[in-house]
């Protein structure tokens, strides 16, 4: 028979009960627009509780029809939902519903989100003319010419990923900022319409925010109520279908456009587009698109409550050997719900941890206050509720205190050993720059006018050839005046030894020494006028004529000069990764240029400092390169990572191959390292950059 220990509880009015063809309910509050999925009993339970009659009664109908006696924690589990959403009518908030919301109060600043307006009523209005949006045909034409898109462009992949690679340039943030904002209006309004279309109602839309980042959200909760399964995965992916669209729209454009502004704005569109959606959206592991899309994939409701009960029965049962009752739930059984529970724990984790580091870089001083109240509700607290617990129990002599201290011990040893001993090996690219070895750069050495261009782009020069002859009048002005005085004071030279006054003739001879050097400075000055190269090579500019004509500062570099058989890579080594310069310092690296594989040559070196300013500006992102910059207060661009340079050595036939100026990508690996020694490493990058971050805001 049933318990006769269940609770009597009554319901707060105007909450609806609606039952779907596949004998699952919805409990909807009229009230407050909210709808909650119920599992068969749950169902059946709520529905006796809206009749008047006590969990007694329904428990008792349900043993009388079926045999099977409801377990008590299915009540204790019910019983917790109503009142965490305020369900239960007179119900004083528990110790764990206060608890709840002051952690919902911490981590507001990583989560929040406000309603403004009811759509509902223009929805309605705009019906009769997007209907057509919401039919087959649409949705899976839609679908094809995306995919159709995206296949004629992999040919051309490295085009376009060279349109994409400034993203991170500061000077596009607003366009980015805008780009978004639509992205996000379209995919919501696709959510919203394709729901009012079905008959559903949407009665609230307003903004969210993940760690102060804007997003646009509406409520489509009510499409719940759909008793077809393929009209609830409609309105579930319509957001992903309009992003896709955008971005098939954005292609198109792509191809079509020859101008590199509106290239570069189209691909940002379809970067966003496709990567919010196949990284966010459409994943699982958090309640986005993807996890409700699943639910009604597979007809589990509730699944991330499903799965954490299961995992956390595992851990208590098997891993602190702690005897709990098994969750009484006939999806438990599936295997995929225990994986699908494990990898979300560990989904969390991450996602948890890199919103309190970034919170700490990002946000100065007030970014430490927000990463530490998101530490406590993210990590101090699950684990304090775990160990009270613990301590719980072993006061109520149900656990062995040493027993459990030793199988902890035992499986936190376990657990660090594993760490490190498990290896990790993988490569990574780093971008660099074909240049001649050694390198010679062709500078003005005075400032002056290009008068002539004695050779081209590409010629030959042997050894001090003349290259180049800059024009400079005042210094030409300069050395006349300068002879003018020297011929003068040699008369005075002459005259105070005539008169032999020996006084004026030091003096003159004085004035005549240091005007001789000035002379000779000139003249050395004058000489250099005339650009000469200093070794043998072939110059290297992108149209060495046009300095023709043009002014050049001292120092100004025109050109390169070198050998084409004497060619290195410069690379821009991330500060984090040249620590593993021993593991791929003196072996051959595999080189990319244009996409394919070049060659493979020998690193040689690599400097000792790192800098975040850049050595090689073709390697920019503003230049069409991958290093991403941004601009301080002196408005100067520097690197958004610190970089190490370091060289690759390319053989005569190699060098051959690649040109000067030549933008590569070199594959660095080698990488031998344990799991926990990558954590320590990166625990430790992180600590760093919070105590730098920490430091500035003081």
């Amino acid at each position: 028979m049933p318990t006769d220990s269940l609770p009597t509880l009554k319901l707060k009015p105007r909450l609806a009960l609606h039952c779907r063809s596949d004998n699952r309910y919805l409990l909807e509050d009229v009230d407050d627009n909210k709808f909650f999925r119920l599992g068969t009993v749950e169902g059946r339970l709520v529905a006796g509780l809206l009749a008047g009659e006590s969990f007694q009664a329904v428990a008792t109908a349900i043993y009388q029809e079926t045999g099977e006696t409801i377990a008590p924690e299915v009540v204790s589990g019910l019983c917790e939902m109503l009142m965490t959403h305020g369900l239960i009518e007179g119900a004083q908030p528990t110790r764990r519903l206060r608890r709840a919301n002051v952690l919902s109060l911490l981590t507001l600043p990583f989560y929040w989100k406000v309603p403004l307006l009811n759509p509902d009523k223009a929805l309605v209005r705009i019906q009769p003319w997007v209907g057509w949006l919401h039919g087959a045909w649409c949705f899976w034409t839609v679908l094809a010419a995306f995919l159709g898109m995206a296949l004629i462009t992999l040919p051309q992949r490295d085009a376009f990923v060279g349109s994409v690679v400034t993203v991170f340039s500061a000077s596009r943030w607003i366009w980015l900022a805008v780009a978004w904002f639509v992205l996000k209006v379209v995919h919501e309004f696709a959510h919203a319409s394709t729901c009012r279309h079905y008959g559903g109602e949407v009665k609230q839309a307003g903004i969210a925010a993940i760690l102060f980042v804007p997003l646009a959200y509406v409520n489509v909760n009510s499409s719940w109520r759909f008793a077809s399964r393929w009209q609830r995965l409609h309105v579930t992916m319509a957001g992903v279908w309009a992003e896709f669209g955008v971005a098939a729209v954005a292609l198109l454009v792509w191809h079509l456009s020859d101008q590199m502004l509106i290239r570069t704005m189209m691909a940002d569109v379809v970067l966003m587009a496709t990567t919010s959606s196949l990284l966010f959206n459409l994943n699982p592991l958090v309640k986005f698109d993807g996890y409700f899309a699943l639910m009604d994939i597979t007809g589990v409701d509730n699944l991330r409550d499903l799965a954490k009960r299961q995992t956390d029965y595992l851990f208590w049962r098997y891993f602190l050997g702690i005897a709990i009752p098994q969750p009484d739930d006939s999806k438990s059984t599936l295997h995929w719900i225990v994986w699908y529970g494990l990898l979300s724990w560990l989904y969390r984790i991450s996602v948890s941890a890199g919103l309190i580091a970034g919170a700490a870089v990002l946000f100065g001083g007030a970014g430490m206050t927000i990463a530490i109240a998101g530490a406590f509700a993210f990590f101090v607290q699950p684990v304090w509720m775990v160990l009270a617990r613990l301590v719980s129990l072993v006061v109520q002599r149900q656990v062995n205190a040493l027993v459990l201290m030793l199988r902890c011990g035992l499986l936190g040893g376990l657990s660090f050993a594993l760490t490190w001993l498990i290896p990790l090996h993988w490569t990574w690219t780093e971008p660099g720059v074909v240049e001649y070895d050694p390198p010679m750069i062709l500078r003005a050495t005075v400032s002056g006018v290009v008068d002539q261009v004695l050779v081209d782009s590409g010629q030959f020069v042997p050894k001090d050839a003349h290259v180049l002859t800059l024009s400079n009048p005042e210094l030409e002005l300069r050395r006349f005046e300068l002879e003018k005085q020297f011929g003068l004071l040699q008369l005075d030279v002459a005259s105070s030894r005539w008169q032999q006054d020996a006084s004026e003739l030091q003096n003159a001879e004085t004035k005549l020494t240091a005007l001789a050097e000035q002379i000779q400075i000139v003249r050395s000055q004058v000489d250099q006028l005339a650009v000469r190269a200093s070794v043998a090579g072939r110059v290297v500019a992108r149209n060495f004529q046009q300095w023709a004509g043009r002014y050049v500062d001292e120092g100004q570099e025109l050109a390169a000069i070198g050998d084409e058989r004497r060619k290195r890579i410069k690379l821009a080594v991330s500060q984090i990764r040249a620590e593993h310069a021993s593991q791929w310092l003196g072996k051959p690296v595999a080189v990319f240029a244009n996409g394919q594989h070049v060659c493979d040559a020998l690193a040689q070196r690599m400097e000792t400092s790192a800098s975040n300013v850049a050595s090689e500006p073709r390697l920019l992102a503003v230049n069409g390169g991958r290093l991403a910059t941004v601009t301080n207060d002196q408005d100067q661009s520097t690197l958004i990572e610190s970089r190490v340079n370091a060289f690759v050595q390319l053989s005569p036939d190699q060098a051959a191959r690649l040109r000067c100026g030549q933008r590569v990508y070199v594959a660095l690996g080698g990488t031998s390292e344990s799991v926990g020694s990558w954590i320590w490493k990166q625990t430790q990058h992180a600590i760093s950059a919070v105590h730098v971050a920490w430091s500035t805001a003081r």
